[in-house]
């Protein structure tokens, strides 16, 4: 499971070098967020959603019904604090590293393609900390009876 998490970070931020040089948001003055750009980040986004769905629905050892309210759950944190991770920390960081900024072509709107890798790497932090708070259930009613 490390591997498929670790495949898919790989995959979201490869994905997203290649959109930033493929379908820039602004460039040479021009802004081109169009109809275009929406719909690919849309598909980038749900992608990757789906892709870590699949993963969780297939490798968490729970019951049905956890898992029908687990999943949701975790996606919807790492869809919320993803975003926030891009924009609060991996935003700021690019754009004071020259060559990190270079990256981007000198535009931080195009930082909007990296929210899949935070999305990634956000379901990747929420996931384990719902194994340990799963962990943390089971063994405290083990000792308490």
């Amino acid at each position: 499971m490390k591997k498929l998490f670790a495949i898919g970070v790989l995959i979201s931020f490869i994905v997203g070098l290649v959109l930033v040089k493929a379908l820039p948001v602004y460039k040479m003055g021009i802004f081109l967020s169009t109809q275009t750009h929406q719909v690919v980040d849309t598909i980038f986004l749900y992608a990757t959603i789906v892709y870590y769905a699949s993963i969780l629905w297939v490798y968490m050892h729970h019951r049905f019904w956890i898992k029908l309210m687990v999943i949701p759950l975790i996606l919807f944190l790492s869809y919320f604090f993803g975003m926030m991770l891009n924009y609060w920390v991996f935003k700021p960081v690019v754009i004071s590293i020259p060559a990190l900024y270079a990256v981007i072509d000198h535009w931080e709107y195009n930082m909007d393609w990296f929210r899949a890798f935070s999305i990634a790497i956000m379901t990747i932090i929420i996931y384990y900390i719902e194994q340990y708070f799963f962990y943390w259930v089971r063994s405290g009613s083990k000792t308490q009876s």
